[in-house]
């Protein structure tokens, strides 16, 4: 305030004494102003005179005064002011609210008389509550707010745009101003740095000696290399994972392999452990027994996927635990057991090798049919209840190899294996079947988004329409050359996000802005009434599901998440994900198991035939 007022007062000097009645600046030198010689010297007016008389402040002033005279987003509120047209429209809407969006009061603020906005202000606001959704408060401070954004205006410290005089970020955002650290904060950062440091030292060193441990194991008999366990029943079994150290606790479980001269990764096992493969990691900090000094790796939830050393005294076998877990999770999906099957699994007889069988049976029946033949296709019907309307989907031979060389999956595959889920789990279980639902990746995908984005909105918003209870719309979303899982519950305004390669929604704002646009349409079609501070508030979570570790498994993981959902018959989706499938990848024997999936599903329809 004190700013604007001497602001105002320079330009009172300027007037009075540089300027003549038609505010021209006058060729004479002015008298110096005796009346306010308290305020300045006649030094002070020497160079005050001098630098209003300069060309470029001259320049600068025409410029600033042209710009006010005509704003291109002009203020209707007359003397009111942001501060009291803020109150007013919290008294008015009885808000619990203590304040209002700076675009949201930006815009009231430029309301007419008559009620009406503009429509390039209308742009702006709908451009603010588009970018709202993805830059988070944190960046809003210490970046440009949303309002200078859809502006594309600098922010000009001190102030809040949107906000009024007297407003600033320190007030607004309740936010202590930052301060260089003393030197005291300087010595106990790097007191703490040198720590981290020691402590690296001690597991390089911990590292050296489990090293030079298993090299001294490799020079011993091959007899001693003979781990077959009376404890453990020889074979492959599901077992439980414990360690002693700092506190006697379950890490993890596995699968433990106990056969006769058993090595791990060509080297003889240590004396008292065994060869485990790590299947779930339920403590995400715990080391493991020996690191591995192949893969380089100290953690068990890095090691998941693997094979890892495990003392013997710390193995328990559960098979029992295991199958009260799986009858436990069958029951959660309802009555009709008839069609809840398990993933197909086939193990040589000894060896514990995946055999895919229904891929290898599927393939054969391609090469003595017709689909052999470049060009050759075959038609699935997809019935009205899986995307809100009938349609044909089409399998060429090219997708059928992308599945037996295990490459890129195209739109074809991915709504097979729906047709899939659809006929193995809902069909017939009006509990999955009215709770899960599909969108099309035909009519909604990346191309169509810039292309016709009225088209998938209307799509969008009579799928949801379709719906009289909380239903979770799964969403396989082609970004052109990336597959991710979008899971929207348009009720509750909540889309959860299933990465597979860790990335963020914000990569994707025309899928997201999409997404966002046809909720809120879908909420005003229905007529829902949302209070004005939460009428952007659509909340986007990120699940922390298991990641890709190629470029190629995108498609796959998706068509395991959706089995997942929909398997674990939720609508709420954790955040760290489910945990009877959380992990931090998928095995390439998990994706098996979809895959076979498919071809039985191909053989059991006889798609191909000879």
């Amino acid at each position: 305030m004190a700013r604007k007022r001497h602001r105002g007062w320079r330009t009172f000097l300027t007037n009075k004494y540089l300027k003549d009645k038609e505010k021209i600046f006058v060729e004479y030198d002015p008298e110096y102003p005796v009346k306010y010689a308290i305020f300045i010297t006649e030094e002070e007016w020497v160079a005050f005179v001098a630098q209003r008389r300069d060309e470029n402040f001259k320049k600068v002033s025409a410029t600033n005064r042209e710009r006010a005279s005509n704003p291109t987003y002009a203020y209707k509120k007359g003397r009111l002011g942001y501060a009291r047209l803020e109150e007013k429209i919290l008294d008015e809407t009885k808000s619990d609210a203590t304040s209002l969006p700076p675009h949201v009061l930006w815009k009231e603020a430029r309301v007419g008389k008559d009620g009406t906005v503009r429509d390039d202000v209308q742009h702006i606001y709908d451009k603010c509550e588009t970018l709202s959704q993805s830059i988070s408060t944190a960046e809003d401070q210490e970046n440009r707010s949303v309002l200078s954004r859809a502006l594309n205006v600098p922010e000009y410290p001190g102030r809040v745009r949107g906000k009024g005089h007297g407003c600033t970020p320190t007030s607004l955002y309740k936010n202590p101003r930052r301060r260089n650290p003393s030197n005291q904060e300087v010595m106990e950062t790097l007191q703490a740095l040198q720590a981290q440091v020691l402590q690296l030292q001690k597991d390089n060193e911990r590292y050296r000696c489990m090293e030079k441990c298993s090299s001294q194991l490799k020079e011993t008999s091959e007899k001693a290399s003979i781990n077959c366990q009376n404890k453990f029943p020889e074979g492959i079994s599901s077992c439980q994972l414990y360690l002693s150290s700092p506190t006697y606790r379950l890490v993890g479980k596995g699968k433990v392999h106990n056969t006769s001269g058993d090595l791990l990764h060509h080297r003889p096992l240590p004396d008292g452990h065994l060869k485990v493969s790590v299947d779930v990691v339920l403590d995400k900090d715990a080391l493991l027994p020996i690191p591995d000094i192949v893969s380089e790796t100290t953690l068990l939830r890095d090691a998941i996927g693997s094979f890892v050393a495990w003392p013997l005294d710390l193995i328990f076998i559960d098979d029992e635990v295991f199958a009260q877990g799986s009858q436990q999770l069958s029951q959660k999906i309802g009555s009709r057991q008839k069609n809840k099957r398990d993933l197909p699994v086939t193990y040589l007889p000894k060896k514990g090798a995946f055999v895919p069988r229904y891929q290898i049976s599927l393939e054969t029946l391609v090469d003595s049919s017709d689909m052999a033949t470049a060009g050759a296709i075959r038609l699935l019907d997809m019935e009205e209840d899986i995307f809100g309307y009938s349609c044909t989907e089409t399998i060429g031979k090219e997708d059928l190899e992308h599945i037996f060389r295990h490459q890129e999956l195209g739109v074809g595959v991915i709504h097979t294996y729906i047709r899939f889920l659809y006929d193995n789990f809902m069909r017939g279980n009006d509990q999955l079947s009215n709770r899960f639902r599909f969108v099309s990746s035909s009519l909604v995908n990346k191309a169509l988004i810039c292309r016709e984005p009225d088209s998938c909105r209307e799509y969008l918003v009579k799928r949801f329409m379709a719906s009289s209870t909380n239903n979770l719309y799964l969403w396989p979303y082609n970004s052109g050359c990336h597959w991710l899982l979008l899971a929207i519950d348009p009720l509750k305004e909540v889309v959860y996000f299933l990465n597979s390669i860790d990335g963020e929604w914000t990569n994707y704002p025309d899928m997201k802005q999409l997404v966002d646009t046809s909720i809120k349409v879908f909420r005003s079609q229905r007529q829902a009434r949302v209070p004005r501070t939460k009428s952007s508030n659509i909340t986007w979570i990120k699940v922390q599901c298991p990641l890709q570790r190629n470029g190629i498994d995108c498609g796959y993981f998706v068509m395991r998440f959706m089995r997942e959902i929909i398997n674990m018959n939720q609508i709420e989706i954790p955040i760290t994900y489910f945990d009877e499938y959380k992990c931090a990848h998928y095995t390439r024997l998990q994706l098996e198991q979809i895959k076979e999936e498919l071809c039985q599903y191909f053989i059991e329809k006889r798609l191909i035939s000879i």
